[in-house]
């Protein structure tokens, strides 16, 4: 009879846990559903980590901690880079080296065998974070899931952790591998954001920035003047006699020209400096934190670099130079046309008494 008594308990317990487990796992494909909407819209790694882990966490009160890294696939330590969670303060203070214990863990596991992985953690474990981690939050049972990113020399790795040791296959892995691949769909997504936005601000020959990237880097650059008084200066290049070498040499040679001159402003400009080329043999600079008489140092010294270069083709030797017109920002709430308008005179003006010159305004300079 006391046989049949503890069945019977048995089988009412797993009949009043049954609902809970389906409410739970409703949940949690209510969140998968929710993160998917979302990612839609994720830009950035971070960023699109960030949701997954937020939307789980929201969604399970057994869920105590989500954490995702990415990295080298042969990476000996995994620290985790985006977290949620009640538990989210022990993946903050996580460090995770690979030794004889934690490859058997769930992280490096789901790293090296590119495959789910699901294991107890014990407050007895021979890993002293798990047995911390397991005591004082409650952990029983942690299940990682690898993900691939569109870089094929990056993985990614995300871990959840659970207080209810049964949880998972309560629940089951479905949902949470389902949440796996949409993060890697987003990542591959966010990629070819990137790529198009990449392809669609850039000159294909010179694979410098063009006109509109520029536009939107310099307004950016006039707000953060207007706000916190940060000065730049903007300079105006344009090749000397560019249709001449075009029809003397060729547009091949033409071509040649284009690119030693972006090679030029990429090896003399600053790692904060902006340049692009606008069109046809024009190319505009930004030199953020520069004063007027930097900036015309500046373009001295391109002048003389460009003159420096020289280069021989079957037709002869090919010798080009530049003029610049350069031009400062003026009172904060003057608009960024103006300081445009004045580096187009100036470079005009440079152009008008013999070119390979750089000015301001009004005033020619020559060089050398």
């Amino acid at each position: 009879m006391a046989w049949w008594s503890r069945k019977f308990d048995r089988r009412e317990a797993a009949l009043t846990a049954l609902p809970e487990a389906l409410a739970q796992r409703e949940r949690v494909l209510s969140a998968l559903l929710d993160a998917t909407a979302d990612l839609s819209n994720a830009r950035e790694t971070e960023e699109i980590f960030q949701c997954i882990c937020d939307s789980i966490v929201n969604a399970s009160p057994h869920i105590k901690l989500v954490w995702a890294w990415f990295g080298e696939p042969d990476a000996n330590v995994i620290v985790p880079q985006i977290y949620a969670g009640p538990a989210a303060e022990y993946a903050r203070n996580l460090v995770i080296r690979k030794n004889a214990l934690t490859v058997r863990g769930p992280a490096f596991r789901a790293l090296l065998a590119d495959r789910a992985d699901h294991m107890s953690i014990s407050p007895m474990s021979l890993y002293g974070p798990w047995r911390d981690a397991a005591r004082r939050y409650g952990f029983e049972v942690a299940a990682a899931f690898p993900i691939r990113a569109p870089d094929s020399s990056q993985r990614g790795i995300l871990i959840f952790y659970a207080d209810d040791k049964n949880y998972f296959e309560t629940i089951g892995v479905a949902p949470f591998q389902a949440l796996a691949r949409v993060a890697e769909a987003a990542l591959n997504q966010a990629a070819l954001r990137r790529r198009l936005q990449h392809q669609a601000e850039t000159d294909p020959l010179t694979g410098l920035p063009n006109r509109r990237y520029m536009d939107r880097e310099l307004a950016r650059l006039r707000a953060i003047d207007s706000r916190h008084h940060c000065p730049f200066v903007i300079m105006l290049i344009d090749i000397d006699h560019f249709k001449t070498i075009n029809d003397t040499y060729g547009h091949q040679v033409g071509d040649e020209v284009l690119v030693r001159l972006a090679g030029v402003l990429r090896r003399e400009l600053r790692g904060e400096d902006l340049v692009a080329r606008l069109g046809g043999d024009e190319f505009l600079c930004a030199i953020p934190h520069a004063t007027l008489a930097e900036g015309n140092a500046l373009a001295q010294r391109l002048q003389a670099v460009a003159a420096a270069d020289p280069f021989e083709t079957p037709d002869g030797l090919v010798r080009w130079r530049i003029s610049i017109g350069v031009a400062a920002s003026g009172m904060p709430n003057e608009p960024l046309q103006k300081q445009l308008k004045t580096a187009d005179l100036a470079l005009y003006a440079a152009k008008a008494v013999g070119r390979s010159r750089f000015a301001e305004q009004e005033e020619a300079v020559p060089v050398g």
